[in-house]
C-alpha cells in the first residue's frame, strides 16, 4: 500500500526526530555547564585548602599568618607620599607658569590702557579746542565750518 507525504506517522516521525536532535542539544550544553562549573568550584576549593594548609605550617611552626591589612597600610602610605610629591611639584610648576604669565598679562594691560588713555586724551583735547573755537567765534571772531579744525584738533569723533 502508497502512504502520502502527508501521512500522520511520517509526521510522527519527523517531529521525534526534532525533538531528539533538541533534547540531545540541551544534555550537550548542560553537560559542559557542568564541567565548567565543577572546575570553577574545584580551583576555588584547591586555592582554599592551599591557604589553610599555609596558615596550619605556621601555626604549627608558632609564627603569625600574614595580615592583608599590612599591605594595605603599606599601599596607602606609598600612595600618599608620591601624591603629595606630585602636588608639590606641580603645584611649583603652576605658580611659576602663572607668575610669568600673570605678568605677560599685566604688560599687556597696561600698554592697551596707555594707549587708550592717549587717544582719549587727544580726542578730549581736540574737542575741548574746537568747543573754545566755537565761543571765541561768538565773540566776533569767525566760527569754523564743519571740516575745520579748531586750533589743530579734529571734529571727527567717531573713532572712539
Amino acid at each position: 500500500m502508497f502512504r502520502s507525504a502527508n501521512h500522520s506517522a511520517s509526521n510522527a516521525a519527523q517531529r521525534a526526530r526534532e525533538e531528539m536532535g533538541e533534547a540531545w542539544s540541551h544534555l550537550v550544553a548542560a553537560a559542559e555547564q557542568g564541567a565548567r562549573q565543577a572546575g570553577e568550584t574545584t580551583r576555588r576549593q584547591s586555592a582554599l585548602t592551599r591557604e589553610r594548609a599555609a596558615a596550619a605550617a605556621l601555626a604549627l611552626r608558632g609564627e603569625q599568618p600574614p595580615s592583608p591589612w599590612r599591605w594595605l597600610a603599606v599601599g596607602l602610605a606609598a600612595g600618599i607620599a608620591i601624591g603629595s610629591a606630585g602636588a608639590v611639584i606641580l603645584s611649583r610648576r603652576m605658580q611659576e607658569m602663572d607668575t610669568e604669565a600673570v605678568k605677560q598679562r599685566a604688560s599687556e594691560a597696561v600698554e592697551a590702557a596707555r594707549e587708550r588713555t592717549n587717544e582719549v586724551a587727544q580726542n578730549a583735547a581736540a574737542t575741548a579746542r574746537d568747543a573754545a573755537g566755537r565761543v571765541t567765534g561768538r565773540s566776533g571772531a569767525p566760527s569754523p565750518t564743519p571740516g575745520e579744525t579748531g586750533g589743530g584738533g579734529t571734529t571727527d569723533q567717531s573713532s572712539g
